[in-house]
């Protein structure tokens, strides 16, 4: 699991089927945690655990079944200073249903969207999603100073499949203007 928050997440708890388990994991800002349990592997493929807070998160099961969930993107359109379309392509074996984002800025400012609806992308496939920010996302979470898609910046957009995977990747906006040019061409008419 991988702490993207700005400070030390605990994890308390986690739960298979209606048994819950007391844990004590503390994973720093910024990094990756893990910890270890036994379980049928004919059982399920993720585990609920939840923090000290009582946030619930998702943490992938590695059981007798493989599966390989492979997205990145093929194309990136900035539609506005708060919308951004990202081509997927899920390059895995299995359908990755995308259930949070996060948006950074270069300064470490994130907007985050938990328990989001996303796309289910087919193996093999492409599909085109759009990830919102500021007042476009009234569902998002900010941590941090609010921004907007500026040309010339990067940002790194972070995506969570139900399985617990996370890929990431980087988008930048640039400046696109638009020019046209009219020529006229003028025939002149000759008298006999």
């Amino acid at each position: 699991m991988r702490n993207s928050q700005t400070q030390t997440v605990r994890l308390a708890s986690y739960s298979l089927g209606t048994r819950s388990y007391s844990i004590d994991v503390a994973i720093a800002a910024g990094q990756n945690g893990t910890f270890t349990t036994a379980q049928d592997p004919a059982s399920e493929t993720w585990i609920p655990v939840k923090t000290s807070c009582g946030n619930q998160i998702m943490s992938a099961w590695a059981s007798s079944e493989t599966y390989i969930e492979s997205i990145a993107p093929t194309s990136v359109a900035f539609e506005d200073s708060t919308h951004v379309a990202v081509d997927l392509q899920n390059n895995g074996t299995e359908t990755a249903t995308l259930t949070t984002y996060y948006v950074t800025d270069s300064s470490g400012n994130e907007y985050t969207f938990a328990n989001w609806s996303g796309p289910s992308l087919a193996p093999n496939s492409v599909t085109t999603t759009t990830f919102s920010i500021g007042s476009s996302c009234p569902q998002c979470t900010l941590h941090g100073s609010a921004f907007t898609f500026t040309s010339g910046y990067q940002y790194t957009i972070e995506v969570v499949t139900g399985r617990g995977n996370i890929f990431t990747f980087t988008v930048t906006p640039t400046s696109s203007h638009h020019y046209s040019i009219v020529i006229q061409v003028g025939f002149g008419s000759v008298a006999q």
